[in-house]
């Protein structure tokens, strides 16, 4: 029997295992943000306004199968902040790491083994975040590009055409 697909935006999350997968909010990689309202990357590594949809198609870049989307879901902290009115709401689940108790069987108290990763090369998930919002900027097409703040002409000192401000005395004396 065929698995079904996992659900996309719009569609009622299964009831999941919540020690397998891990959540990753949008908050976590928009550059609007300050880390103080959830963003956990630099603002050079992080993407302006990351939509669900180009969060899902990233981590399917990356190779991951079950990822669910829970559109109703927000960051917490995002709830009672007046910076973004209303609240962004959207939350993915993505399995980074398997369960603890999946793979390994204890031998001691003092064993301490950590849980393996389900994609080769992505160990944690700030490593997720990083390659996802890279993804995003590159690979996703139509995506709006900041917008470049400096003049298209900037006139050159001693031309005739630059825009001049009022003149100041040559020495002002400070008391």
């Amino acid at each position: 029997m065929a698995a079904a697909a996992p659900p996309m935006v719009g569609q009622r999350v299964p009831t999941i295992d919540k020690k397998k997968y891990q959540t990753i909010f949008p908050q976590y990689i928009d550059a609007n943000l300050g880390p103080k309202y959830g963003r956990r990357l630099t603002k050079t590594q992080s993407v302006e306004s990351p939509t669900l949809e180009e969060m899902v198609l990233s981590l399917r870049q990356l190779g991951y199968t079950e990822v669910y989307v829970n559109p109703r879901a927000s960051l917490p902290c995002a709830q009672s902040q007046l910076r973004q009115v209303p609240a962004p709401r959207g939350a993915i689940k993505v399995a980074i790491k398997l369960p603890a108790d999946a793979h390994y069987i204890k031998k001691s108290d003092f064993d301490v083994q950590t849980r393996d990763i389900t994609v080769e090369g992505l160990p944690n998930k700030s490593e997720v975040l990083r390659r996802m919002a890279e993804i995003i900027k590159t690979r996703v097409v139509n995506r709006p590009q900041p917008i470049n703040m400096t003049p298209a002409h900037q006139p050159k000192e001693g031309s005739g055409n630059a825009i001049k401000g009022p003149s100041a005395p040559a020495a002002s004396k400070r008391r």
